[in-house]
């Protein structure tokens, strides 16, 4: 085989990995990528040869079956941002066929074959420096990975994408038949660069609109939690009240036992009339007063559901928070999410332990702020290195992805500490995050 030919494959396949996989939601890892890359160049020397331009179809076909096998929980996004990526190099290449016609009089012809080399490594640094910087925005700044988009709407742009990608395939295997004449090569170059700016516009309307959509749910759900405390500070109030007008009367029917000497009646009397009106005044009395020093509403709502699930769930529930809560330095919503994530793990891992046991424990101090959650555990064997990697879970495989978040989550603060330990059946997670950024 030629040197040439060999190493223009070699960079066709390392371009088309890296437009595909730069921009995907879960970082590649260098294996899959190594693998993928001695899959696709097996298949460039047998059989790409003998079919052409339509061996870009196969390639593709195989990257997203690929995708679909290692992508998991963002299988369909994976292939939206492969497509969109793709897309980007098309536009890429045709912006470098019109820069080289326009501006050094070199026709396709010429860079197929004389250049072919320096136009290779070209587009391909372009192309993958554009998608990376693509991938970066998506995961870091957007935060794609975390968007929680509609099936339907998924599946309908997931569609969309690959039609307008066969579409552009066929179009470059015809230009391709024509010889890529200077005005096809022109044509095709506007096209796409068209199409790439609005899908572009498309896309971001979309994201902007699906974040804000979410944005707007998380803020009702703290409001309706809100509404759910207020009003049961509000019923509390009134029990309080006419507990207080009724508790002559409550001692004046309780002398009348004692007057009798009827202890028997009165055993029955206090256990069957008071005794649960007290206990029903006392758990909610405890869910409110719990919280009276978390001085921060969003996780003062969060804290009232998850006390009030435990609550009804009948855990032996103990939350301490000595001092007034009021600052920390992380995001609200991604705090919120962490939270939510630990305390539905320990809610669940505690309503199925033999002890039913759950402590929050929160802590402000002046530069930290310390959350600790510890609930009863029957887990045997628990692997705690492996706890925090996506597919580990004590609930079975590939239903961890809950601490495999929580990490992601941390890696934009890298000042916040998390600990977790697993010592004679009770699980704890201690967070400790700057009061300050």
């Amino acid at each position: 085989m030629n040197a040439n030919i060999l190493t223009n494959g070699v960079l066709s396949m390392a371009t088309l990995i890296l437009v595909c996989t730069n921009p995907l939601p879960g970082k590649p890892r260098l294996l899959h990528r190594g693998i993928l890359f001695a899959v696709l160049f097996f298949m460039s020397i047998l059989v790409f040869p003998r079919i052409g331009q339509a061996g870009t179809i196969v390639s593709l076909s195989i990257i997203f079956v690929f995708l679909m096998l290692t992508q998991k929980g963002h299988r369909l996004l994976a292939c939206i941002c492969s497509l969109c990526g793709y897309i980007i190099s098309i536009m890429i290449n045709y912006v470098l066929l019109i820069g080289a016609d326009k501006l050094l009089r070199l026709e396709v012809s010429a860079l197929a074959t004389t250049y072919l080399l320096p136009f290779s490594l070209l587009f391909m640094a372009v192309s993958g420096g554009a998608t990376w910087l693509v991938g970066y925005i998506l995961r870091n700044k957007i935060k794609i990975q975390d968007i929680q988009f509609n099936r339907l709407n998924i599946l309908a742009i997931c569609l969309n994408l690959a039609i307008c990608v066969v579409l552009f395939v066929f179009n470059i295997i015809y230009g391709d038949r024509l010889g890529y004449p200077a005005e096809v090569v022109s044509f095709n170059g506007v096209l796409f660069i068209v199409y790439f700016l609005l899908s572009s516009v498309l896309l971001s309307f979309s994201i902007f609109s699906i974040k804000k959509e979410e944005a707007a749910k998380h803020k009702l759900e703290r409001l309706e939690a809100l509404e759910g405390y207020t009003m049961n500070l509000e019923s509390l109030y009134n029990q309080m009240r006419a507990f207080k007008h009724d508790y002559t009367n409550i001692l004046t029917t309780m002398s009348c036992f004692l007057d009798e000497k009827d202890y028997e009646g009165l055993h029955t009397y206090f256990n069957e009339r008071i005794l649960p009106t007290g206990q029903e005044l006392g758990q909610k009395s405890y869910s409110v007063g719990i919280l009276t020093n978390m001085g921060i509403l969003e996780l003062k709502s969060l804290l009232y559901t998850k006390v009030i699930q435990a609550i009804t769930q009948e855990l032996t529930l103990s939350v301490d928070i000595p001092y007034k809560v009021e600052r920390v330095s992380m995001d609200m919503i991604d705090l919120t999410r962490i939270l939510g994530i630990f305390l539905d793990n320990a809610l669940e891992a505690a309503c199925i332990s033999k002890k039913r046991e759950l402590y929050i424990g929160i802590l402000q101090e002046e530069d930290r702020c310390i959350f600790l959650i510890k609930n009863s555990c029957d887990t045997e064997n628990l692997s705690m290195g492996r706890l925090g990697t996506p597919g580990y879970s004590t609930k079975g495989e590939n239903r961890g992805i809950g601490l495999s978040n929580v990490n992601k989550l941390l890696e934009k603060y890298p000042s916040a500490l998390l600990n977790t330990e697993y010592k004679e059946h009770i699980f704890s997670q201690k967070l400790e995050i700057p009061c300050e950024r």
